[in-house]
């Protein structure tokens, strides 16, 4: 592919080269086998044939039958190689009439000794690398632990780690799941510090030559709801009798212009973020309602995207709505589950934002539930938990206003998040 060391490949990538072979071989590899494969993702098992077939059609064979009988696995008794030829065959038998004199004997003589001395420089480099060839980095001779300077935003975070024992290897700090976002460091020192501009709850990484040796979470926190223009590099914050508007909250789309210096809001994201601990919501099993609605006109955004986000200390849930012609765009994602809008019908999320959208999030029993003004939109199973939820995140394309939010567990304890 061309695409440099794998274990430097994030989740576009991999995307992509799903993308690919689905061109090529009209067999589609997720997300989640494609990082199974690569070694990402821990997996015992052996790939079933419609991987293999897709791969090896990747490249160009017609089955996984053909590459191996293109490319077969000697068995590790066999000989590695074919045995040199004896020297008989190579210099032919003497006439006893002067055969030093003779120019084809000085010529396999003199090959002889060209080819004993490649045999020994190739041997010798092969020695040389199979003994210095690096070995996997050991977690045991790491440490790497996080601490945050302030209780707002933005947010400076001093890393303590100790990488003395990666000599010769390419040591960095990662902020969260984005790999865009890493920081080379120094192996012999012992501090770093990283500014987190936005809030929520992070999984900051140390990595050894590309491979993942420690992790710490890294908490940052709001102080009740928190708007966040995503402008770049530096994003902008909203006070908040800025992101008030009487019983609703939100931003308005002339607020936006003049934040920004201007009425173009496609691909900006505006956030509504509410970071901190939920004491006593059983992060599986809780309802999560709200109502919203993007304010912006076609003009200024033109699909005007919501997005609702539950954060979890060790996953999340991203749920996603548009106007009903831009649904092909959205992309819903559970933790373990990533729906494409290419590729699976969500036209359920499709919103008319004349009015108020009521979202309703129902966990339990290891199902997710979503409804859309009262009508079930997807039922979809969770194999992995939330953890701890400590945040609610809704982001707009441009201007959006919310009229509710509150979370609870039923028969236990509940949030209204509009107070």
């Amino acid at each position: 592919m061309g695409w440099g060391n794998s274990s430097l490949w994030g989740n576009d990538d991999f995307e992509r080269l799903s993308e690919k072979i689905w061109e090529k071989t009209g067999i589609r590899l997720s997300l989640s086998t494609l990082k199974r494969i690569w070694g990402r993702v821990p997996y015992k098992n052996f790939p079933n044939n419609a991987t293999l077939n897709a791969l090896v059609g990747f490249l160009d064979y017609g089955h996984w039958r053909d590459f191996c009988q293109t490319h077969p696995v000697k068995d590790e008794n066999d000989p590695v190689g074919q045995e040199p030829a004896q020297i008989s065959s190579v210099i032919p038998a003497p006439d006893n009439k002067n055969i030093f004199l003779r120019p084809a004997w000085l010529w396999s003589i003199a090959r002889i000794v060209i080819a004993s001395f490649l045999l020994l420089g190739v041997g010798s480099w092969l020695l040389h690398k199979s003994v210095s060839r690096k070995q996997p980095p050991d977690a045991a001779n790491f440490s790497f632990t996080s601490r945050k300077v302030a209780d707002d935003l933005p947010n400076s975070v001093v890393f303590n780690y100790n990488a003395s024992s990666a000599k010769d290897s390419k040591v960095m700090i990662q902020q969260s799941w984005d790999s865009s976002r890493r920081e080379t460091i120094d192996a012999k020192g012992r501090q770093h510090t990283s500014i987190y501009y936005f809030p929520g709850y992070f999984h900051a990484k140390l990595l050894v030559d590309g491979q993942i040796v420690r992790q710490t979470p890294v908490f940052i926190q709001t102080k009740g709801w928190k708007g966040i223009i995503g402008k770049r590099p530096v994003p902008i914050y909203l006070k908040a009798e800025e992101i008030r508007q009487g019983n609703l909250m939100g931003i308005s789309d002339t607020l936006l212009k003049e934040k920004l210096n201007s009425s173009e809001f496609s691909g900006l994201g505006v956030r509504l973020a509410n970071i901190r601990e939920f004491p006593g919501i059983n992060a599986d099993d809780f309802i999560l309602e709200t109502s919203f609605r993007n304010t912006s006109t076609v003009e200024e955004s033109l699909c005007r995207r919501v997005e609702i986000e539950i954060i979890g200390t060790d996953n999340i849930i991203m749920i996603p709505f548009s106007t009903t012609g831009c649904i092909s765009e959205l992309n819903l994602f559970t933790g373990d589950t990533l729906l494409k809008g290419k590729e699976h019908d969500l036209s359920a999320f499709g919103c008319d934002f004349s009015r108020f959208q009521q979202m309703k999030c129902v966990v339990n029993n290891q199902l997710l539930k979503i409804y859309l003004n009262k009508q079930l939109s997807i039922t979809l199973p969770l194999q992995k938990t939330l953890g701890r939820i400590v945040g609610i995140r809704i982001m707009f394309e441009g201007a959006g206003q919310v009229q509710q939010v509150g979370i609870e567990t039923p028969n236990k304890i509940a949030y209204n998040l509009m107070e």
